[in-house]
């Protein structure tokens, strides 16, 4: 072998484990531990690359995760330590939610679900969903139902013989990291997926010393959590299952392989260790600015003037004396004094990689300034539909979840009609251009009033019905006339509905005259009779 072959041996690995591996590398059995590929040719050896896994090897801090459980881990952190991170997410989730509410075309059933939405708190539980779906890639929430007991439900009772109705009244939601698929990689393509979720001996002694001081403790935990208070076999980890019917699993873009889906956190990952690695350097270098290395040279050893015992030791003491502040020494020219620095000037030159951060969570190059040579406000709106279908991807997995619930409720219910999830348009974009142009567009009859009302976040069905009620209530006279900007006279609301009345008992009274201000010919309009010109006398000119 050449002398120039290294071994690289774990350097946190015991001093036998590496003698053993340093055996068998030099025996030829294991030659990859050695660094090395040995007899590819007659007399040639060749050294491996040098990848991100040889890089890894000897840093496991800097590793990127390939489990599950630690690539949400890393996500987790990440969202948490990191404040540009944190900031995009947060305004993903908070957009997606905002408008949040659940519609429906009758007026009873959508106040009920106006009610149940506040007593569950669904925007919040939406927002919590939001967030473990974008930060984590997974969701996993479980209902918690509860028995009603309100008039409507009282009269659902005795007119179908139900003994009682349970709707959800709580949602809870539980790390994905806790759960598990029951049957692994085998029960992926299976048309039914069973859950369970990890509990530890020590979590379940936890439990029961809590219990014992108190045994109300018990009311808000789940009935399979109760069964092992009782086990005194438990030892190690269990994996409890989960209903089907209580638990709800949603995933962000994962394949049909795949157990658990990767954040798009996941993809940046090596931005944050870089940006970690290169601030500790900084920190680091401006600790090392305040503990400046300083030489102090006595003599000259060059010219053979060598400093006495006498003089070191003086010098030693007031060094050793010195507590901070201005330093006086009075001495001869044997002594010279330097003090060096770290190079900290180099690391400019090394800036945090904040702009491919952005890429990664979805915000344009445009937005943050990184692309001066294109046009700012088309790129900018392209710039901007990145994110917006990020926060379409995320409304449309809420609203699956909620749909879910809602279908729920309406068969324990008994409700026929059902209501849909409706969201807020976003203002991330140019809404007067945006409206100007659907306007043009109905004006030209090029698209529907339905397709206004749809991309305005409005319901097609709803609107109609809300239309027709109020031309009812407009013929009725209980609400005012739509009137032209080019009529000046509008008459009160509070007067409206008595001047109907009034002009409805003119017209049914023989001989009745109109209200000052109203008769008259209409403009526009043509004689229906011939009237009656006086002839111009020559009296009648001579005055004009």
């Amino acid at each position: 072998m050449s002398e120039e072959q290294n071994f690289y041996i774990s350097p946190d690995a015991d001093k036998q484990d590496g003698l053993n591996k340093l055996g068998k590398a030099m025996a030829g059995q294991d030659m990859a531990v050695a660094g090395f590929y040995s007899n590819l040719e007659e007399n040639i050896s060749v050294r491996p690359p040098f990848t991100r896994t040889t890089y890894e090897r000897f840093r496991p801090h800097e590793r990127i995760p390939d489990k599950d459980n630690d690539i949400m881990t890393s996500c987790r952190n990440a969202y948490q330590s990191v404040g540009v991170i944190r900031s995009v997410v947060d305004l993903i989730t908070e957009t997606a939610v905002e408008g949040l509410e659940i519609v429906s075309e009758n007026e009873n059933i959508n106040n009920f679900f106006r009610v149940w939405s506040n007593n569950v708190s669904l925007k919040e539980r939406a927002e919590r969903f939001a967030n473990y779906f974008v930060v984590e890639g997974n969701v996993v929430v479980r209902r918690k139902t509860s028995q009603i007991d309100t008039p409507t439900a009282r009269r659902m009772k005795r007119a179908n013989g139900i003994e009682k109705i349970d709707i959800p009244t709580e949602y809870v939601f539980y790390d994905p990291q806790t759960i598990r698929l029951l049957g692994g990689e085998l029960a992926i393509f299976s048309g039914i997926k069973r859950w369970g979720i990890k509990v530890s001996s020590a979590q379940v002694q936890d439990l029961k010393d809590a219990y014992a001081q108190d045994k109300s403790i018990l009311k808000s935990v789940p009935d399979e959590i109760k069964k092992l208070i009782g086990d005194k076999s438990n030892t190690g980890e269990t994996v409890i299952p989960i209903p089907e019917d209580e638990v709800y699993v949603a995933h962000y873009k994962k394949k049909d392989s795949e157990i658990w889906a990767k954040s798009f956190i996941f993809s940046i990952l090596h931005d944050v260790i870089y940006n970690e690695k290169l601030r500790m350097a900084k920190i680091s270098a401006l600790d090392s600015w305040y503990n400046s290395v300083r030489l102090w040279k006595l003599g000259d050893h060059k010219a053979e003037i060598l400093p006495d015992t006498g003089s070191i030791v003086k010098l030693a003491k007031i060094l050793e004396n010195h507590s901070g502040g201005t330093l006086d020494v009075i001495w001869d020219s044997m002594l010279d004094y330097q003090q060096y620095f770290p190079p900290i000037e180099k690391l400019q030159n090394f800036e945090e990689n904040y702009e491919s951060m952005l890429l990664g969570l979805g915000v344009h190059k445009s937005l943050i300034g990184g692309d001066s040579n294109v046009p700012g406000s088309s790129d900018s709106f392209i710039g901007l539909r990145n994110l917006m279908k990020r926060i379409d991807c995320v409304r449309r997995a809420m609203a699956d979840w909620i749909t879910t619930e809602i279908n729920q409720i309406c068969d324990e219910m008994g409700f026929q009609d059902r209501p849909t999830v409706r969201f807020n348009n976003d203002n991330l974009f140019d809404q007067p251009s945006y409206f100007k142009l659907l306007i043009e567009l109905a004006d030209r009859n090029i698209i529907s009033n339905q397709t206004i009302l749809e991309k305005i976040g409005e319901m097609w069905n709803i609107e109609k019905t809300r239309v027709k009620n109020e031309s009812e209530s407009r013929k009725d006279g209980e609400i005012l006339d739509k009137l032209s900007p080019f009529i000046q006279t509008i008459i009160p609301e509070s007067n409206h509905k008595k001047a109907k009345e009034l002009q409805q008992l003119r017209l049914e009274i023989p001989g009745a005259k109109e209200p000052p201000g109203q008769a008259g010919r209409p403009d526009g309009s043509k004689d229906t009779v011939t009237r009656k010109v006086k002839k111009r006398t020559r009296a009648d000119k001579k005055s004009t």
